[in-house]
């Protein structure tokens, strides 16, 4: 509340000295310019009570045009800290100020269609951008974004497509990589299921926007899988790990399936020693020791488990190893390995799965696009 009074008194100060200067130039000006009703209206900011302050603003807004700006940018500062209701009170009232410029009522038809987005009325929004579309305003690249966020929050990924392409030819954004996204979510969006052919055209245009996009490689090497190209499928998942090896979870267990219908689990063992040296991740000793397990014994695999243990320690890997050894306890001694079994389950269950490298945000599963910070692809998989 003190951020939002100190700013609001500075703006003040800025219109009274502007007030000041005009005065000096028409050598007449009976009354400041700001009367002291606004300072009424500040001092129920201060006491908390921000409906009896807009009130004030608003009526003072009905008799003084040249505070226009200020109202303005009060309602974008309600809007910043929540309280949307009151940012688009004070929109609408001046939307609804007859004789207002041409600049000033689209500054404000856009300030209160982002007030309707941050409320999550969209339709209303996205009629007040479109408005400042058709009149090719200065104001015309913000409501362009504006729109994109909205069809990206609706998943229309069409009209996204449309305004990412304008946007693209103001030469002020690259977005090669949503509109790689918007093609790879047209081919998954189960509520338009498209033909083999129309998902391969749609993949070229993704890889055409961004060749190294990884989400289009994954599904290139599904289609891959669907058309029977094993060898295909799997030298696209191998591109994908090195480009990426935080992308683990979304190659190897297909690599796996893939190599088990070739019937040669070996040349996969072989593949898993070579990535295990540059990249010691829990589910790829798992793997390798999983099959060592079913060669040679549950000992070699308890072996290579602590080998690996001592070298990349994890939750995962104790965890392993655990289940391991307590196949070869006798019946009835069990106890204590269940016990620190149990414990470990419990300590990371609630443990996230998936980190935005920009924002921080987390969660459990991946998130082509961030729900923080809201960009594409910036989601790595963790180590547990």
């Amino acid at each position: 509340m003190r951020i939002l009074l100190l700013i609001i008194l500075l703006t003040a100060i800025s219109a009274l000295f502007l007030n000041w200067r005009k005065a000096r130039a028409r050598k007449k000006n009976k009354q400041p310019m700001l009367s002291k009703d606004y300072f009424i209206g500040l001092n129920y900011l201060l006491n908390e009570q921000p409906d009896k302050a807009v009130d004030i603003f608003i009526r003072l807004l009905e008799v003084d045009s040249d505070t226009l700006e200020m109202h303005l940018a009060l309602g974008n500062l309600f809007r910043r800290r929540g309280e949307v209701d009151r940012a688009i009170r004070i929109h609408q009232n001046i939307i609804a100020r007859p004789n207002l410029t041409r600049d000033v009522r689209m500054e404000a038809l856009l300030a209160l269609g982002e007030d309707y987005l941050a409320a999550g009325v969209f339709d209303r929004a996205e009629r007040l951008f479109q408005e400042s579309l058709e009149t090719n305003s200065k104001y015309r690249l913000s409501a362009l974004k504006c729109l994109l966020d909205i069809y990206e929050r609706e998943k229309d990924w069409k009209a996204a497509l449309s305004i990412a392409r304008q946007l693209e030819q103001t030469g002020s954004v690259d977005l090669s990589k949503a509109i790689a996204h918007y093609y790879c979510e047209l081919i998954e969006d189960p509520r338009f299921p498209s033909s083999y052919d129309l998902k391969c055209d749609y993949l070229k245009l993704a890889q055409q926007s961004d060749h190294d996009c990884i989400r289009a490689y994954l599904i290139k090497a599904r289609l891959a899988e669907q058309s029977r190209d094993d060898k295909e499928a799997l030298k696209i998942y191998k591109r994908v790990f090195k480009q990426s090896p935080s992308f683990i979870m979304q190659c190897l267990p297909a690599m796996q399936s893939i190599y088990e219908h070739l019937n040669d689990e070996k040349a996969f063992v072989d593949y898993l020693y070579e990535c295990l040296a540059q990249y010691p991740h829990p589910l790829i000793i798992a793997t390798i020791a999983t099959k060592l397990a079913e060669w040679h014994g549950t000992q070699a695999g308890i072996d290579f488990w602590a080998e690996q243990l001592q070298k990349t320690p994890s939750f995962t890997g104790v965890k392993k190893l655990l289940a391991l050894q307590m196949t070869l306890l006798p019946e009835g001694q069990e106890k204590n390995f269940f016990l620190i079994s149990d414990v470990l389950k419990k300590l990371t269950e609630n443990n996230f799965h998936y980190q935005c490298e920009h924002c921080g945000f987390s969660g459990k599963k991946l998130h082509w696009l961030c729900p923080g910070c809201r960009r594409w692809e910036t989601m790595k998989y963790l180590m547990e």
